[in-house]
């Protein structure tokens, strides 16, 4: 996406109360996401390979926020515990599947976890 493009989308998320940014690279996001989250807040996690590759949840975790990342789960159980204290977290960060030009957000859910947070 170019910049272009993401001042179209950015125009038409506003008018749906939807703020956005944009950034050059990963590095840039996982400032963003760090200088946003204060230290004494939760974060719960939705299964993302963005996420995964910025390592973020392990950044928060080793500054001091509680983190519920369902993909360090060592069993079911402990999966369920996970995705519902991640629910009731202060921040839920999560990936999208797609984005419209229009300004629609497009995610399919295996479990509704993350869709929920998002609501």
């Amino acid at each position: 996406m170019d910049l272009n493009e993401f001042e179209q989308i950015n125009n038409n998320f506003s008018k749906r109360n939807i703020e956005a940014y944009y950034f050059k690279n990963l590095d840039e996001v996982k400032e963003k996401i760090l200088s946003t989250i204060p230290k004494d807040n939760t974060v719960g996690f939705g299964n993302s390979g963005t996420l995964k590759q910025m390592d973020i949840s392990n950044e928060l975790f080793k500054r001091g926020n509680i983190v519920y990342n369902k993909t360090l789960a060592q069993s079911k159980k402990e999966t369920v515990r996970l995705k519902k204290k991640a629910l009731l977290s202060d921040w839920y960060l999560t990936g999208t599947n797609a984005i419209s030009t229009e300004g629609h957000i497009v995610n399919i859910d295996h479990s509704g976890n993350r869709v929920a947070a998002m609501l």
